[in-house]
């Protein structure tokens, strides 16, 4: 009898990355990712300024009658809403987007899914934290250098979501998960050079103007949000032009 072919002759971790590539490849997390960054961006910004420039006040949750205030309460709340915020985005989109899968997609390519949290493996987040913590460094020493400060919240927002979108699009073959990768570095890098240091007891003047310890995490967030808008767009347009599947 003659030699079985197809899928039988492809390994399961083949297989897997297979269907976890055609998962992503439609554009619709990269659409949904946008919106999270988007999100990011807005509620981080009063955030990082209540926290770095105490008399700067804000008309709501920061809101004290002390001239300097470290606005404990009001930021922990904000932070902890942030996080509650995150958790409700994440849950609805990963709803909304297999919907519009089985709408769109599934007649088109077929229908693909996978378990929530991504088959990454033990090596994935070794090579991940290992990254992490070197591009933190290398970039909190750049701005420290040149802006006077390392800017943490912005180097964690950069580095994070860098290595993580190079790393599952160099797993699963998703080329262009690599250039969003380095294209957003790129950009990240230089806006954060972009930003001027504001007067502690004034505070920021304009977006621009920011704390040299903190930065300004807004900036890499809208620039992710951006770029994975564009990707998520080209990337489901050319899905909608595929024709429907014979049946």
């Amino acid at each position: 009898m003659p030699a079985a072919t197809g899928t039988a002759s492809v390994s399961s971790d083949a297989f897997t990355r297979r269907s976890i590539r055609a998962w992503w490849a439609d554009g619709l997390w990269d659409l949904a990712l946008a919106g999270f960054w988007a999100i990011t961006a807005l509620w981080t910004y009063p955030l990082v300024i209540a926290l770095a420039f105490p008399s700067w006040s804000w008309p709501w949750p920061f809101i004290t009658k002390e001239p300097i205030n470290p606005l404990k309460n009001e930021v922990a709340f904000w932070g902890a809403a942030l996080l509650a915020v995150w958790i409700a985005y994440i849950f609805l989109a990963w709803l909304l987007v297999t919907g519009l899968k089985r709408r769109f997609v599934a007649p088109r390519l077929g229908d693909v899914r996978h378990a929530f949290f991504l088959p990454i493996g033990r090596s994935f987040g070794l090579i991940f934290a290992a990254a992490y913590a070197l591009g933190c460094l290398a970039l909190a020493f750049l701005f420290w250098k040149a802006r006077g400060g390392p800017h943490l919240f912005s180097v964690f927002m950069i580095v994070s979501f860098a290595g993580v979108m190079y790393l599952v699009g160099r797993k699963f073959d998703i080329r262009r998960y690599r250039w969003i990768a380095a294209a957003g570095s790129g950009l990240c890098i230089a806006a954060e050079l972009l930003t001027t240091n504001a007067v502690y007891l004034e505070g920021p003047k304009h977006f621009l103007d920011v704390s040299p310890f903190y930065g300004n995490p807004s900036l890499p967030s809208l620039i992710w949000a951006a770029l994975l808008l564009i990707s998520g767009i080209t990337a489901f347009r050319r899905v909608l032009r595929l024709p429907y599947a014979q049946t």
